[in-house]
């Protein structure tokens, strides 16, 4: 299957490299749906409005996004998204394995991580914000999914969100956008929910995560930092969005890549089709890590 899986990958993303350098009106003539899609999201971003649609992603599973949603409109011209997080779901979860999707959004990567577990294993996944995880619940139903409308964080406490819509859903967060849109600061609400720590989730559930993916916007220090116990003892694959981009109170990159290290975790990067041992830096642009432990 991972095979297959990595292949149907590299497919989408090589169309994705082909169409990207095309002209609109040449993508209008080659993939016109391609090119209707862009049309409909940017007149849907003009005029404010929302659609829901169904997606089908590059493994052939049907989900709804949301246009013209940023993650939504990626997934559903090119079936996929962030091919470096894809690619570590299809190498390194198994059928049978145990794992935890820290920010779940629409449900993509969960929907990923359950063909990888199948209905023997388990996907845990985290999505803070109510309207995101009614879609994530939609998505992502019976097995082998344990949805949770909890945010991840260092301690058990309330925290309070900004909640951007769903239109912009992609950078909810505790702290300022990554993208550094005034715009979207003044459209976003406030969403006081629960928080909990993976360390704490794990032990009460008494379950042992074999994979863990974190996307929490900015905030990937404090839950990792919630997870000592996991990361001393159980020693789960890793895969953390990284990048230094400007907000404000979060930690730096190389902090966190400091903090994985010192667990005795190996730091790789998505490099034309293959997983290479990474060289940590002092700044970091957007990107994503793979960990593994020694």
């Amino acid at each position: 299957m991972s095979k297959n899986l990595i292949q149907q990958l590299g497919n989408a993303r090589r169309r994705k490299s082909e169409l990207s350098r095309l002209t609109f009106i040449s993508r209008l003539l080659v993939a016109p749906r391609m090119a209707l899609i862009t049309l409909w999201i940017n007149i849907l971003k003009v005029t404010g409005n929302t659609a829901s649609v169904w997606a089908k992603t590059f493994w052939g599973k049907n989900m709804k996004v949301v246009l013209p949603e940023a993650v939504s409109g990626e997934i559903l011209r090119f079936g996929y998204i962030e091919e470096a997080v894809a690619a570590a779901i299809i190498k390194y979860v198994d059928t049978g394995n145990t794992t935890i999707d820290v920010g779940g959004h629409f449900g993509f990567f969960s929907l990923l991580l359950s063909e990888k577990v199948g209905e023997s294993g388990e996907v845990h996944v985290f999505e803070p914000i109510p309207s995101t995880f009614a879609i994530l619940s939609e998505n992502c139903t019976g097995r082998p999914f344990i949805k949770t409308n909890m945010a991840v964080w260092n301690k058990e406490e309330r925290v309070t969100l900004r909640d951007y819509g769903l239109s912009c859903s992609a950078f909810n967060s505790i702290r300022d956008p990554r993208t550094g849109e005034q715009k979207k600061k003044s459209l976003s609400k406030s969403v006081t929910v629960e928080a909990t720590t993976l360390d704490l989730y794990v032990a009460t559930n008494c379950i042992k995560p074999d994979f863990v993916k974190i996307d929490a916007e900015s905030a990937e220090f404090e839950v990792i930092a919630g997870m000592d116990r996991i990361l001393r003892e159980i020693k789960p694959v890793v895969c953390v969005e990284l990048g230094d981009l400007g907000v404000e109170g979060a930690m730096k990159s190389r902090t966190i890549v400091d903090k994985l290290l010192a667990y005795e975790y190996q730091p790789f990067e998505w490099c034309n089709g293959v997983f290479i041992k990474h060289v940590p830096t002092s700044n970091y642009p957007y990107s994503n890590l793979l960990f593994l432990p020694h």
